[in-house]
């Protein structure tokens, strides 16, 4: 009778070893987060692939998603999410983690077709805007989206809070159309700001101008 229950209490130990390994002595809620996250990072690894069919045109919320997981460990060096996490991650890793999917997931920039509507959109609204045919057309897709990109810049922040974002898209956009210098550009910024010495103004429309301007010439 005591020989069975040594046998009993062995197979028990072994099993709770073994739990305990494979586990990594997460809680049961850090068990779960991880099962989801991998799920998941498998779903947006089929979504990437699908955006890197595309080389020519860059998607903001998969840069975003990327910068987002660097910091977890969770980008490996070909630019995929990782499914083997990383053993040492908090319940806000998790967490924001998860987030960071989501808002991949749920943008229009994550697939092949939301792409192809921002830039049908954005050069709509660019044809609307200058009424030159010739200019958009010879825009590429890929300077149609980078231009678009601007939208989400916190110089662009800078400048709207300033002078309003309708007249920063409209001094933008007419820079492209007519070739306007950097010099040309900040100084109508400052002309408009009523201005001529605010540094981080001056900043602010150089930077727009370097990263998005100039494309569009």
């Amino acid at each position: 009778k005591s020989k069975y229950k040594s046998i009993s209490r062995y197979k028990r130990d072994v099993t709770l070893t073994r739990h305990r390994s494979t586990t990594g002595n997460y809680t049961y809620q850090q068990i779960q987060a991880r099962k989801r996250i991998r799920k998941q990072a498998k779903v947006l690894n089929q979504m990437i692939s699908k955006l890197n069919k595309y080389p020519t045109v860059r998607s903001l919320s998969k840069d975003i998603l990327v910068e987002s997981l660097k910091k977890s460990g969770m980008i490996t060096k070909n630019g995929r999410v990782r499914t083997n996490l990383p053993t040492r991650l908090t319940t806000t890793d998790y967490r924001n983690i998860e987030k960071s999917y989501q808002r991949f997931i749920s943008s229009e920039s994550s697939t092949p077709k939301g792409l192809r509507n921002i830039i049908s959109r954005q050069r709509r609204d660019l044809l609307a805007s200058t009424g030159n045919q010739d200019f958009v057309d010879s825009l590429s897709d890929r300077d149609i989206m980078n231009f678009n990109r601007m939208y989400s810049d916190s110089a662009f922040d800078k400048l709207s809070r300033t002078v309003g974002s309708d007249l920063v898209k409209v001094l933008a956009e007419d820079a492209g159309q007519y070739k306007m210098s950097q010099e040309d550009f900040t100084k109508t910024i400052l002309d408009y700001a009523d201005n001529e010495n605010d540094t981080e103004l001056i900043q602010a429309a150089n930077k727009i101008y370097d990263k998005y301007i100039k494309y569009l010439q």
